[in-house]
Order: C-alpha cells, then structure tokens, then sequence
C-alpha cells in the first residue's frame, strides 16, 4: 500500500527542520525511504512556490527512490526539466530555510497570533499550525461583500467559492508570512472589525 502527503502548506513551515507535517508529528523517518514491496510506502511530496517563494513540485528522497517513482510515471519521460535559474531560486530557498529556522519561528508567531485575532472576532477557525487559516462568516454573499470591503480598506483576504472541507458557502482565507509584524497583522484585524459590523 501507498499512502501518499502532499504536503504543500506544511513543508518549509512546519518541523524543526521544515520538513513539513510528518516531521511535525515526529513521523519524518517513514517518508520516502523507499517502494515497500510488502507493508505501507509513505511518500511526502511538496512544493516550492509557498513557503519558499519558488516553482515546482518536489518529491525528497534518495536516488534510488527517485529513479523508481520514475520508473513507475509515464508522464515523467516527456517531461521537461525546470529552468536553470528556476532552479537555482529553488536550490537558494532550500539553502536559506536550512540556514534561518528563525523565520519558521517567525512564521509560526505569526500563524498564531492571527488566529487568535481572528477567534477574538467570534471567527470559526481552526487549530492547526499552518500559515493559512480559512474562516467562513455567515454566507457566501456576505464573505464576497467582506472580500470586497477589505480589499477597499487596503487589505487582501480573498474569498474562494470552493474551500476544501467547508461546504457549499467557501471561504475566506489568510495567509501570513515570516515578516509580516504585529501591527500589520493588527491593521488587518481592526479592519476586519469595521468590515464584520458595517
């Protein structure tokens, strides 16, 4: 059996080394060591256009591993690889997210003290450790005319009309980033204030 993560909100945001949610939960030894004829092949897959500001998808693990996965996908034989410079940016990012676990500090600050400002407004939202947090409020007309309202007063936080987990009505969804400060994360919940009672 296969069991298969893509971990593309968690990788470069969670873990001691970034390594996502499996090494958050202490699990990272299980991923990609291999194609297990017989028992359970964890593969974690992530992404370098999120937390590291890159492109590409990204499946770690060793060259023999790699080499099976390729083996095994047809569409990989026609593929083409990733700009040289695209990769470059990839291979810096992954240098910097070694080298600066305090901007997951940061970044894991961040996370939480904007769920807590959105929980002090009566928000749904949930509890995980992620940098982006989805919250519904009332219907989808009213978060539409909440997305636009915010946008107007110089905030961005975009409505989606088909969140995963949350029913037909979407969403709307925040993201935060390692150098966001407090005071711009307060500027956006002050905003949110007007906006919920206007």
């Amino acid at each position: 059996a296969v069991l298969l993560v893509d971990d593309a909100h968690g990788f470069g945001t969670l873990g001691t080394a970034g390594r996502g949610t499996l090494e958050h939960f202490g699990l990272w030894e299980r991923a990609n060591r291999g194609l297990e004829p017989t028992g359970l092949t964890v593969l974690v897959t992530g992404t370098l256009s999120k937390a590291l500001g890159g492109f590409g998808g990204i499946l770690p693990g060793s060259t023999a591993l790699l080499r099976a996965v390729q083996r095994a996908n047809a569409a990989h034989a026609g593929a083409s690889a990733l700009p040289a410079p695209v990769a470059a940016a990839g291979a810096r990012a992954l240098q910097v997210l070694g080298a600066a676990p305090q901007l997951r500090s940061a970044l894991q600050h961040n996370a939480h003290y904007v769920r807590q400002g959105l929980r002090g407004l009566g928000l749904p939202v949930d509890d995980l450790p992620t940098p982006v947090v989805g919250f519904t409020w009332r219907d989808a007309a009213a978060m539409r005319g909440l997305h636009r309202a915010l946008l107007q007063a110089g905030s961005f936080v975009p409505y989606l009309d088909d969140y995963a987990g949350v029913g037909p009505d979407g969403a709307m969804r925040v993201a935060v980033c390692a150098t966001h400060t407090t005071v711009q994360i307060d500027r956006l919940l002050t905003r949110l204030t007007a906006s919920l009672r206007g």
